[in-house]
Formats: C-alpha cells, structure tokens, sequence
C-alpha cells in the first residue's frame, strides 16, 4: 500500500514539474515555433570558405 502512496506522489510530481516546464517556456517571447526549431539541424552553415587564400 505505501508503494501506491509513493508512485502517486511521484506522478504528480512529475506531472506539476512538467506543466511547469511548458509554462515557462511558453512564457517565453520566441518567434519561431516548434516545427521550424525542429529543422535548425539540417540548416545550411552560412560560412566562408577560403580557397587559395582568397574569400568567397
């Protein structure tokens, strides 16, 4: 039976802590969304190469 107790003490901490996290973070001013925070990674690097000494 304390097992019960723990594991519900447990899920509702859990749950509290991450309704948390998504409210601060919705808080936050960001202008971008999830979808295109999604697609950062396959973003080309804006970089310049030097080739033979020379900047493109």
């Amino acid at each position: 039976m304390e097992i019960l107790f723990l594991t519900v003490f447990l899920s509702l901490f859990l749950a509290g802590f991450f309704m948390v996290s998504f409210f601060l973070n919705r808080k936050q001013d960001r202008i971008s969304s999830p979808e295109s925070d999604s697609l950062i990674p396959l973003r080309e690097e804006e970089t310049s190469v030097s080739i033979k000494g020379r900047k493109q």
